[in-house]
């Protein structure tokens, strides 16, 4: 017994069909929607030049920047900052004002 691969995506074994599981889903909406499927395969997953001359600035200036833009670049440094005990004041106060307002609601 030979076993046969889908005939879209080559990878998985199917019996008595020509399409596995997800193919046959593409499919289905290929069906449904004809070209449109396309253009928002296009649109969402290739890349035009402009799309991956910005996408490589970006990783790069990533590298070589210090990441002080980065929000939780922000709020690791602060933690380290400041010291446990101020850090647990500031966490049971904010706990307490928050039971306070459901409280009074």
């Amino acid at each position: 017994m030979s076993f046969i691969t889908c005939k879209l995506c080559e990878k998985e074994y199917v019996f008595l069909t020509n399409l596995c599981v997800k193919c046959r889903r593409v499919k289905h909406l290929l069906s449904i929607y004809n070209d449109d499927v396309y253009k928002c395969l296009e649109q969402v997953l290739v890349r035009n030049d402009k799309q991956q001359h910005y996408k490589l600035n970006k990783i790069k200036d990533n590298n070589t920047t210090d990441n002080s833009n980065d929000r939780n670049y922000k709020i690791t440094k602060e933690i380290k900052e400041e010291d446990t005990k101020t850090l647990n004041k500031r966490c049971m106060k904010e706990l307490k004002t928050k039971l306070d307002t459901l409280k009074k609601d």
